[in-house]
């Protein structure tokens, strides 16, 4: 038998398990038209032009097949923050993929940061289904967002409302 067979034959391709790796932070909301990206400003000249304690852009690698999100942050459990994701393909402009409020668990990653345990997720407006994969909100477990890149290679993420210091966007593909 060859290296990694079995006795009923080949082993089955696995997938790669990625590491978790920080997209960036933010520590100022932005405070534009609708405290969103308005429609004169999603050009990706214009994200780009974001102050960088605003705006958290992030690119996944061509081919990937699933992102995974989490947050965490260094507020008070049960703090709420609305955090806008926007994805753009190549160098076009940015449309709007889901709005996220994120809530604070008690979770400690390190120091006074700690994991955000809910995610109730609004304006979803994408080609296929997301998940929020969370064992229920506020159980003081990580809550993560899970969807399908579609070949948009470019996402940012903003936060229109900030009640901690800084909320931290961590991000690995699948």
């Amino acid at each position: 038998m060859a290296y990694g067979d079995t006795m009923e034959g080949p082993s089955e391709a696995f997938v790669n398990q990625r590491k978790w790796t920080v997209a960036g932070t933010v520590t100022e909301r932005y405070a534009g038209a609708g405290e969103a990206l308005d429609g004169e400003s999603r050009s990706d000249i214009v994200v780009s032009a974001v102050a960088a304690k605003k705006i958290v852009i992030f690119n996944p690698k061509r081919g990937t097949v699933a992102v995974e999100m989490r947050y965490r942050s260094d507020g008070s459990e049960d703090d709420a923050s609305t955090v806008h994701i926007y994805a753009a393909a190549g160098a076009d402009h940015y449309t709007r993929m889901a709005t996220h409020v994120i809530t604070q668990g008690t979770q400690l990653y390190t120091g006074a940061i700690y994991f955000c345990d809910g995610i109730a997720v609004t304006n979803e407006n994408w080609l296929t289904e997301a998940g929020v994969v969370q064992a229920s909100p506020a159980d003081n477990h990580i809550a993560r967002y899970v969807f399908n890149p579609h070949g948009y290679d470019r996402f940012a993420v903003i936060v229109s409302t900030l009640a901690t210091k800084t909320v931290y966007v961590d991000v690995r593909r699948l």
